[in-house]
């Protein structure tokens, strides 16, 4: 902590990023002088979880000055969010990217605000007020949820590398991803990114971890799921009481999904809905399911059905969303084949 808080300088209310050999501030130069906001302010929930550690106030009270100062310079008064690099005299930064909005700044702020003003200003006190112990009772308890979603975090990264990983890190990867994915629709919003693009990304990573977990199943204990919008609005015949009244002309998606149910085995359901899709689930009492869908349907029915494994194929609008929706067949087949071994796969081919 001592050696941190020699690259503070109480004159600039600032964190160096260097100092000299010396400990004295270069002024003189451009790069010493750089601070950066984001640094300071992971720095800040750093210093205030070893003064929690060790009941230090006095450090404790360091944390919540570096995270004030760090905001009050970083914050782009002009245009809100925070700045990448800020010179401390105030002249202009040679980096290119100073005044980028980039996420992970905007991330530490979060954190350390959480952790400075709800684990210590509300949390702590009023616990120890309770019993003594209570507060370390309960840092203990964030930190083992901090550990399994840093095991969590592992696990996607390791699915995203095509690394085969233990069960035990498929279960913790899926529960950061739903831990982390409301977090990143607040990050899309900030950052302008459609929902769309985030929920694209979610069923992503959903589909590598199911993948990396290499789970088979029986081609009948297969469910392919769909909704009513991939059948030709004009088409007389109801399908979503008994799918094989389809007569397969070729109009729509659906008798291409019913042909290659048929081919495999598979079962297939089409709902008009997210409340009717839970009941076939339910009904159908499938092992794996191969899901199809736009971004909002889908991510919010992988979260609804797990732990049953989910390979979502994301449907194409061409007439725009919830009318005629059609899908591509080849991704379809490649995600059925997914959940067959290869001898049952190849003796359907």
């Amino acid at each position: 902590i001592e050696d941190i808080k020699s690259f503070h300088n109480e004159e600039f209310g600032a964190m160096f990023e260097a100092i000299g050999v010396d400990g004295s501030f270069m002024l003189d130069s451009a790069t010493p002088r750089v601070i950066n906001p984001g640094h300071d302010m992971e720095c800040s929930w750093f210093i205030l979880m070893e003064g929690l550690k060790r009941g230090d106030k006095e450090i404790i009270a360091f944390a919540e000055k570096i995270f004030l100062e760090a905001f009050e310079r970083g914050w782009d008064k002009e245009y809100g969010g925070i700045l990448y690099f800020k010179d401390v005299l105030g002249k202009p930064v040679e980096a290119y990217e100073h005044d980028m909005k980039l996420w992970w700044p905007h991330n530490e702020a979060i954190i350390g605000a959480l952790m400075i003003y709800v684990v210590w200003k509300v949390t702590v006190p009023g616990l120890a007020q309770i019993h003594y112990l209570l507060p370390k009772l309960m840092g203990l308890i964030g930190a083992v949820i901090a550990f399994a979603l840093v095991i969590g975090v592992i696990g996607i990264v390791l699915a995203l590398l095509g690394i085969s990983m233990f069960k035990v890190l498929f279960f913790w990867a899926w529960k950061a991803i739903n831990i982390l994915f409301p977090f990143a629709v607040v990050l899309g919003r900030l950052f302008n990114i459609p929902r769309s693009k985030i929920e694209q990304s979610f069923i992503e990573v959903s589909n590598n971890l199911v993948m990396q977990h290499k789970i088979k199943v029986p081609a009948e204990r297969i469910l392919i799921l769909t909704p009513h919008c991939i059948q030709r609005d004009t088409c007389v015949h109801k399908i979503t009481r008994n799918v094989e009244n389809c007569k397969q002309c070729g109009a729509c998606s659906v008798g291409d999904m019913l042909a290659l149910a048929h081919k495999y085995g598979c079962k297939l359901a089409v709902a008009t809905g997210g409340t009717l899709a839970r009941q076939m689930v339910m009904q159908a009492r499938p092992k794996a399911i191969v899901a199809v869908a736009c971004e909002r349907d889908l991510t919010s029915g992988i979260q609804d059905v797990f732990p049953l494994p989910v390979l979502g194929v994301l449907n194409e609008r061409p007439f725009g969303p919830c009318f005629n929706t059609r899908v591509d067949k080849k991704k379809l087949e490649d995600a059925i084949l997914a959940f067959l071994d290869d001898e049952e796969a190849n003796g359907k081919n």
